[in-house]
Parts: C-alpha cells; structure tokens; sequence
C-alpha cells in the first residue's frame, strides 16, 4: 500500500502501521474502519500524522483535521507533547471521508521542533503530498473538508487559501494569523491587554520584530481576500486568547470578499465542546456536501 522510501525529500512517504482504538471508541465506528499511523519526509525530519480510512473501495472526501498547540518557536507556554490521538481520529471518522489528522513537526511523534503556523502549514502540504502517493488510497479531487482548532485555524486557512481542493472549512476558536492579531493587540493598546495576550504580544514581537510591514508578519498569515469557500468560525463566550471581539473582527475581515462566512458563539471558553456544538458542526458539513457526524452526539 505504500512504496518504500527512496529519499528524505519533502512528502516522501515512510511507513504506514495499523493502530487501534481505544474499545469504547471502536465500538461506536463504522464496521471496517482502518486507523493507520503515518510517517512521511518534511522538512527534513519524519512527521507524523493519523489516517482513518472507512471500508469499501471509494472514492472518499477527504476531512483534514488541523490541532492547535505552540504559535511560535520558543514560545513559553508551548505544547510540545499536544498530539492527535487515535481515539479522536477513530471518532472524527464516521465521516464516511478518509480522514487526515497531522502532528506538525515538534508535536507526537513527529520529529524536529515547532515551528510557527506557515512552518506547520508546510508539514500539512508534505503530508497531503505523502498521502498521495499510497495506492490503493482512493481520495475525491475538490472534495477536501477542514477543521482547525485554535492555532490549527490559521493552518486551515492559509491551506484553503492555497489548495483549490478545499470546498468548506470550521474553526474553531482560531488564531486569526499574526497581522490580524498584532493589529487587535495593537488597537487596543498595551495597557488593556490581557494577562494572555500580553504573553502573545511578547512572543510575537520576538520572533516577529515589531514592524507590521515586515516581510515575516505577511508571508505567515492569509490575505482575507484569497478566502472563497464556506467556512464556519465557531467561538467561546469566555475564550481568553481568542476572545469574542477578535472573532468579529475576523469574521468581517472575511466577509469583506466572502459571502460564505457564518459566525457563531457557544457557552465556553477557548475550544468550546458541547452537545450543541457537536451537532452545529455536523450540521455544517452535511449542509456542504460531507456526510458528518459524532459517534456521541
């Protein structure tokens, strides 16, 4: 199923093992579902991604599931040891898509040290590349779906912005990129920051500089207007990083060239998780051509 690994070139795949989910997971799954751990070339060391692969021959859409953890590199509060479990990635797919959950270099198992969201958007490209190069992986062209969460948002985005594959995207509490963001923090002047953002604003500066205009700050975040797909922003009322204010502004930001922005608030703070939101998000993607949902909702 997979081909042997001839270089340490970008999206060279490497192995391809089954795993298995935790029992009460697999329980609730599609009978035949098959959840591989991936490695593949990026970047120079062997990232790491979850494959969940329904049975039956296909072709399948393709759902991309982008997790959050470290902005930048070096950043204090950072979670190197954030990665994709196989029970989320067993549960994500009764889907009935083939389903992709990546651990960006520096997180799970994969190798090497994380990297800033353009540097993560990267390791997803090789990824997607590597997939491409299993036989017998059957995957729908302009069929992929996205999920990012948090910092996984702006991966989304800058992926969609690039991949024309992409029909439809959620994120959940998302970073809005580091323009967006500096601009905000900016707006609302040092002194009024939160405890968080200050964290934020310091860490970007070091690794950014302090000038907006800088070459860096553009080529790490999206341009709102390269944005034409469905995407869905889901926030927490009390998110501290990400708060609702920031949300809004993102979401006018893309609304400016995308009429298919929908935003929506739910009880919570960063990532909010509930019954409600499960269904909202089931209810988007079947409302834009992927037969979605959770195994407990």
């Amino acid at each position: 199923m997979i081909p042997p690994a001839t270089s340490k070139a970008d999206g060279e795949p490497i192995s391809l093992k089954p795993v298995s989910p935790p029992a009460a997971i697999a329980r609730q799954l599609q009978e035949g579902l098959q959840v591989f751990s991936f490695f593949y070339w990026s970047r120079g060391v062997r990232c790491q991604a979850y494959l969940d692969v329904p049975a039956g021959k296909g072709p399948f859409p393709l759902l991309v599931e982008l997790h959050g953890g470290e902005l930048w590199n070096g950043y204090p509060q950072g979670y190197t040891a954030y990665a994709a479990e196989p029970a989320n990635a067993a549960a994500i797919a009764t889907s009935h898509a083939i389903s992709f959950l990546p651990n960006y270099a520096g997180y799970g198992p994969s190798r090497g040290a994380p990297g800033d969201p353009y540097q993560n958007y990267r390791d997803v490209v090789n990824g997607l590349l590597a997939l491409g190069r299993i036989s017998g992986l059957h995957v729908l062209t302009r069929a992929t779906y996205l999920f990012g969460f948090s910092m996984g948002g702006d991966v989304a985005m800058i992926l969609a912005a690039h991949d024309r594959n992409v029909r439809a995207a959620e994120l959940v509490s998302p970073y809005p990129g580091p323009v967006a963001m500096m601009k905000w923090m900016d707006a609302l002047g040092i002194g009024s920051l939160s405890a968080m953002d200050s964290v934020d604003w310091g860490a970007m500066v070091d690794h950014y500089g302090s000038d907006l205009n800088a070459a860096a700050y553009r080529n790490d975040s999206y341009v709102y207007s390269s944005i034409h797909i469905p995407v869905l922003i889901i926030g927490g009322t009390k998110d501290p990083g990400f708060p609702p204010p920031m949300l809004r502004a993102m979401y006018h930001g893309l609304k400016r060239y995308d009429s298919q922005v929908t935003l929506r608030f739910f009880p919570g703070g960063h990532a909010p998780d509930s019954t409600a939101v499960n269904q909202a998000e089931a209810a988007w993607f079947n409302a834009h051509g992927l037969k979605f949902s959770w195994p407990w909702s």
